[in-house]
């Protein structure tokens, strides 16, 4: 069994995406990183290059990971596309999908859906991180998760302005690269946002209990992504997913497979492409990766 519960790596990796960090800024601090060699993938089929890149979301500042071999295959798109583009992130929108998909009306809706237990651990934590229980009563559990989860990132400074996705788009628009996103801020709020009841408890019960941890999942996580060890990425962001099947079947497999038909689209015209998406959506036996190669095409890992 992995060190950590699912549900705070998936909520440290794949929750604090750009849709999410939109609407809760966060505050930097300094890091240090390893020689990088993020993980690469390259498709092709007839005129068509397809390149896959593994993002980690946010970074800390100091974090060494942009190499040769992504900037040559990025200068070389005719479009970069992402999980979502930052326009289609917009502060006012992202707002307005909150207050619609994890707000109460009522001040203690969270507090009459959690246990005794678990409403004082909550009101603890979130005390703590300077969220008055008012405040944090109002949120759906999910909410709460994500809410919690980047106040403790932000200690470490992880910054969706030092993640990979800021750093490809500055860089693609800089050089007039188109930029596309695969979904919607819809899509990515839903991904979390639409489940029972039940399953958000787990996630804000899982995420209370590795709440402390959560730097030290951060750095690991970082570490192994810089590193371009897959399986440690496997294990410490995927891994563990029969804890809450729901949770990885939503924010991971499903997706994964809406991904599949804008791809392939791009892989029947003739043109490069530089897919630049979260990297646990590129490692496993459910991935991007593996789906294209069951469907046939060849998925070149780059060195």
């Amino acid at each position: 069994m992995s060190a950590y519960k699912f549900a705070a790596r998936i909520l440290a990796f794949l929750a604090l995406t750009l849709v999410l960090v939109a609407a809760y800024p966060l505050v930097p601090q300094a890091s240090a990183e390893d020689t990088p060699s993020p993980l690469l993938w390259k498709v092709e089929k007839g005129g068509a290059t397809l390149y896959l890149f593994g993002t980690f979301h946010l970074l800390q500042p100091d974090t060494r990971w942009l190499n040769s071999g992504i900037t040559e295959a990025l200068d070389s798109a005719d479009e970069l596309v992402l999980e979502i583009t930052e326009e289609q992130a917009d502060v006012n929108l992202v707002a307005f999908l909150i207050r619609n998909k994890g707000l109460y009306r009522d001040a203690r809706g969270l507090q009459k859906a959690l246990s005794e237990k678990t409403w004082a651990e909550l009101v603890e934590r979130a005390e703590a991180l300077g969220i008055p229980a008012q405040a944090i009563g109002r949120f759906h559990p999910w909410y709460a998760s994500i809410v919690l989860s980047i106040q403790y990132a932000q200690a470490q400074g992880f910054l969706s302005e030092y993640g990979a996705e800021a750093v490809l788009t500055a860089r693609a628009k800089a050089a007039g690269i188109p930029v596309v996103g695969l979904e919607t801020a819809h899509d990515q709020l839903s991904s979390l946002a639409d489940h029972p009841k039940r399953i958000q408890i787990m996630m804000l019960e899982d995420t209370l209990e590795e709440l402390e941890e959560l730097p030290r999942i951060l750095e690991d996580m970082t570490r192994a992504w810089v590193s371009g060890d897959a399986a440690a990425i496997d294990e410490l962001i995927v891994g563990g997913a029969s804890e809450i099947p729901e949770l990885f079947e939503a924010v991971i497999v499903r997706r994964n497979l809406n991904w599949l038909v804008p791809l392939e689209e791009r892989l029947a015209r003739p043109g490069v492409t530089f897919v630049a998406v979260g990297v646990a959506h590129l490692v496993g036996e459910d991935s991007v990766v593996a789906l294209l190669r069951g469907k046939g095409y060849s998925v070149v890992l780059q060195e």
